[in-house]
């Protein structure tokens, strides 16, 4: 027989979003923060990332689409994309979007997280640019593929659950948009 005890009460802690108490507090945090936010999107890194070489990259889903790449592999996403026949129900159209335009929100809230750190001014001038330019890029990118683009402002990103904000369509799931 084996007996299993376990605490009770437990708190939890959320552990997937920044304590903006706590980080950033100084220029070598802001120098993080940018260069996940600003950068990260734009890696190229096997299956990850929007230049990556899979179906979630910018070249593949592009280039799939027409005549200049081919794919034999017997899966659901390829044909679809090759073949431009989506239906009201396929996520691929949608997927690259949702995937990639959450970057933005993250690039908009660390602009304002990085405002109020005492730093050198042109040292966080430098970052503020980087970020602005890696949320143009990443905004250019989406218009170019999906026309106008939704780009929710500081005080959705601050406020996302808050009544009268609706649910973007790119979260799956959701049947109800309040």
């Amino acid at each position: 027989m084996v007996l299993l005890g376990s605490c009770i009460n437990l708190e939890s802690e959320s552990y997937d979003s920044i304590n903006t108490t706590i980080f950033p507090t100084n220029a070598d945090d802001a120098d993080a923060l940018v260069i996940a936010a600003a950068y990260g999107p734009f890696r190229a890194d096997g299956y990850s990332g929007l230049f990556q070489c899979a179906k979630g990259g910018l070249a593949s889903n592009t280039d799939m689409s027409t005549d200049l790449l081919d794919c034999k592999w017997g899966d659901s996403w390829w044909p679809a994309v090759l073949q431009l026949n989506f239906t009201a129900t396929s996520d691929i159209p949608t997927s690259f979007y949702g995937t990639w335009a959450n970057h933005i929100g993250k690039m908009t809230l660390t602009l304002d997280r990085i405002s109020g750190i005492d730093m050198k001014e042109e040292e966080k001038t430098r970052l503020i640019a980087e970020t602005r330019c890696g949320r143009g890029w990443l905004a250019y990118i989406l218009y170019d593929l999906y026309g106008p683009i939704q780009i929710p402002s500081l005080e959705v990103l601050q406020n996302p659950t808050q009544k009268g904000y609706c649910t973007p369509f790119f979260k799956r799931g959701n049947s109800e948009v309040d």
